[in-house]
């Protein structure tokens, strides 16, 4: 067997995906500088220099991997990296380059690896990841290794988890609610990086149930989101746990009863973690910024992460569950996207890429001083227990810490028991999750097949878009309280109604207000006639939603990998104005309720010139005094609208998941109660039913602002954080430069150029 605590060195990457279609005519500004004749620029790949010459003796001594780097231009720039894939490079093919040793090791051993996939929003991420079609992704790769070598050894176990990290966690094989399910948490453990708890982790023996457990997942994503046209903000992560009976004699005799060898000691873990990292707020997200402050750190010798410890990684929930690989606990493969034309912020993902080589150059990397190389060791977990129970009285710290390692060890012992109950635990999670479905109201594939027609749902992710999909049979009432439950900007009780009649469907548009309900771009009136729909035909319901019409006999003729889901910004201006004030109304159940603000479209006289911007008022909800009005320009009324968009899909919309649709109705209906108990009881003539109504909404406020400050102290004590490494690192550079080499002096001007930085970030 592999030396348990082998890990290889990181590896950084770089792949850049076909131009679209909708690209041809974008300069190309991704390029592989030449390093001689046969290297290639157009569909770059690994550097073909002449071969290097044998190791030398203190080479091998040491270990050193003699891999060759390349690098890539961009912006003026040239950026290092172990691999560069070009258009012409297969899925396999980087398999094989990128984790086919990982994999190999991750199985023989406990040699735990991480793959973290980067880049601009459409760079390949989530294709290169899990792919589509009949072009597998590195999962599904790695899948069919791990499977093949189970089927070999008939030792190996194996659990996977799915679920989406952003400031909170979202478990993606939990049925879809109303169906209860489990708390998620990160708990910090000692020696080794956060675990999440809570999660549905089941052990899975074929490639087939990776793959149902993989698509139910993306399901739930798609199922989610509740604004159209708009990228995931959360990452994704795909988790292998691995583990191996290991024969404690060597003979292949079993323990005695009594004996020492307990089932726990009897097996070699490690786990394999793929992290699609979301890109649509780009690097203004603290994970990205955590993530890429920390391959910085590392490159430098690692001195925040050393002086810092735990507190370096609290940045973000991301850079928690990656410690064990930003440390050198684990090997860590940092594949880089690219469209050939750049993409937003490319330089900030390549300067990653970079960090990761100067990592791998360094002559010793180990893991950090006083922390074990053996992660998932319970032995750890059970000593600090004991320790925890055994020292000092109680105290609510003390005990809440104590609650989250018991529920780690009981999570992990979980692993241990028998395999039927263990697959019947699986049959039972399946049964949940296709029932969670249905109960939304989405077909399974068998309706499918058998429906002359159904509606197919389309996203903004192009991974996502036909994961779901409605089969209407006879007359059905679509909105949040209708036959089929939908959620999202705009959506109404009862939006809209389809009816099944001579194989076809009809549609027609239930809502008075207008801009509801769109038919291949034009918006239908609450009194137009129901209209016929026909193969290819796109309903768009409210901000929210969009959905392409099948018809079965045509289903050949349906490109989806040539689709593109709409979006807002094609509609109407008066469209996005209504768009935008229902954001903000939306948004003004958190905020001040006594006011409220709108936009509106100006009146041109005659319409011979075009409109330039919108108006803006706010005003006093009970008179209707305008506090404020102000003119918006076009180009700003967009940018406000996206950061509308932003706050609306932030962390406290995303509670819906753990509520029934019910649930989450009567808590928005709570909050404007509260609005209109005091509007009633002035109008009433009543001060103490207004006086009630107000003590309460004021109540609901104050626990909203503590909300908030808490976020300020988070957000304060990371930039505190960053001024406290910046500290020891200027000590550190002033042992090193003790020699005379280094004045303080110098030291203190250092200080002040990076405290200076830092407050610029922070600001």
């Amino acid at each position: 067997m592999a030396d348990r605590n082998a890990r290889s060195a990181p590896v950084a990457a770089v792949r850049i995906r076909p131009w679209l279609k909708n690209e041809q005519d974008l300069p190309e500004r991704l390029a592989v500088p030449p390093r001689n004749p046969r290297t290639t620029v157009r569909g770059p790949t690994r550097a073909t220099a002449p071969r290097a010459a044998a190791p030398t003796a203190d080479a091998r001594r040491r270990g050193a991997r003699a891999a060759q780097r390349v690098a890539v231009a961009y912006g003026g720039e040239t950026y290092p990296a172990h691999y560069i894939f070009g258009p012409q490079h297969s899925q396999q093919a980087v398999y094989k380059e990128l984790l086919t040793k990982l994999i190999g090791e991750a199985i023989a051993s406990n040699a735990s690896g991480t793959v973290i996939a980067c880049g601009p929003p459409m760079s390949g991420k989530s294709h290169t990841l899990l792919g589509y079609g009949s072009e597998f992704g590195l999962v599904p790769h790695a899948t069919l290794d791990i499977f093949r070598a189970a089927e070999a050894t008939k030792k190996l176990k194996v659990w996977c988890s799915y679920f989406e990290l952003h400031h909170e966690v979202v478990d993606l094989l939990a049925p879809l609610p109303p169906t209860p399910s489990a708390d998620v948490e990160l708990v910090e453990l000692r020696g080794a990086g956060a675990q999440v708890c809570g999660l549905q982790e089941p052990l899975v023996q074929s490639i087939e149930e990776v793959q149902a457990l993989v698509d139910y997942g993306n399901q739930r994503r798609a199922a989610n989101e509740k604004l159209l046209g708009v990228h995931g903000n959360a990452h994704t992560v795909f988790v292998f746990h691995l583990a191996i009976d290991e024969d404690p004699h060597g003979d292949g005799r079993e323990p005695l009863s009594g004996s020492p060898a307990s089932p726990v000691e009897r097996r070699v873990r490690s786990k394999i973690t793929f992290v699609d990292c979301a890109s649509s707020n780009g690097f203004k997200d603290t994970s990205l910024q955590g993530l890429s402050e920390s391959l910085k750190d590392q490159a430098s010798g690692g001195v925040r992460a050393k002086g810092l410890g735990k507190a370096f990684f609290r940045r973000s929930l991301l850079t928690q569950l990656l410690e064990d690989a930003l440390c050198g606990r684990e090997q860590l493969v940092l594949l880089a996207t690219a469209s050939p034309g750049g993409g937003e912020q490319m330089g900030d993902y390549l300067e990653m890429v970079r960090h990761l080589t100067q990592v791998a150059e360094q002559e010793k990397r180990a893991p950090m001083e006083g922390t074990p190389s053996r992660m998932d060791c319970l032995g750890h977990l059970q000593v600090e227990i004991e320790a925890l129970s055994m020292e000092g009285p109680p105290s609510e710290s003390k005990e809440a810490r104590l609650a989250a390692l018991q529920r780690v060890l009981a999570e992990r012992s979980l692993r241990e028991a028998p395999e039927a109950f263990q697959v019947q635990q699986l049959v039972a999670l399946r049964q949940a999750q296709e029932a969670s479905l249905a109960a939304w109201g989405f077909a399974c594939e068998e309706d499918l097949a058998a429906a002359p027609c159904y509606l197919l749902r389309l996203h903004g992710d192009p991974m996502l878009t036909g994961c779901l999909a409605y089969v209407i049979t006879g007359s059905r009432i679509l909105g949040s309280s209708g036959d089929i439950f939908l959620q999202g900007l705009g959506i109404a009780p009862q939006h809209c109604h389809i009816a099944e009649h001579s194989g076809g469907l009809w549609l027609t548009n239930l809502c008075s207000e207008p801009h509801r309900v769109f038919l291949n771009g034009k918006s239908m009136e609450a009194t137009s006639p129901a209209e016929p729909l026909k193969h290819g035909d796109r309903i768009q319901l409210g901000c929210a939603l969009e959905m392409l019409v099948v018809m079965n006999e045509n289903l050949k003729n349906l490109d989806l990998e040539a689709l593109e889901a709409g979006d807002l910004w094609s509609r109407p201006l008066d469209a996005l104005v209504q768009q935008a004030n229902e954001l903000l109304k939306e948004l003004e159940l958190l905020q001040v309720s006594n006011q409220h603000s709108h936009f509106e479209v100006p009146e041109v006289d005659g319409g011979a010139s075009p409109v330039r911007f919108v108006r803006w008022e706010h005003s006093e909800r009970e008179s209707g005094e305008v506090l404020a009005s102000f003119e918006v320009p076009l180009e700003e009324f967009q940018s406000e609208v996206k950061r509308l968009q932003e706050l609306y899909r932030s962390p406290r919309k995303s509670d819906a998941p753990k509520e029934s649709p019910d649930t989450a109705s009567h808590r928005t209906d709570t909050a404007s109660h509260r609005v209109d108990s005091t509007r009633e009881g002035l109008q009433a003539g009543r001060p103490e039913l207004a006086e009630l109504a107000q003590v309460e909404s004021a109540l609901w406020h104050k626990e909203k602002a503590v909300a908030a400050s808490i976020r300020r102290a988070h957000s304060l004590s990371q930039c505190i954080g960053e001024t406290v490494s910046a500290l020891q690192e200027t000590v550190a550079d002033l042992r090193r430069g003790a020699a005379g080499a280094f004045t303080p002096v110098e030291a203190f001007e250092k200080l002040q150029d990076e405290n200076q930085d830092l407050k610029q970030r922070s600001d």
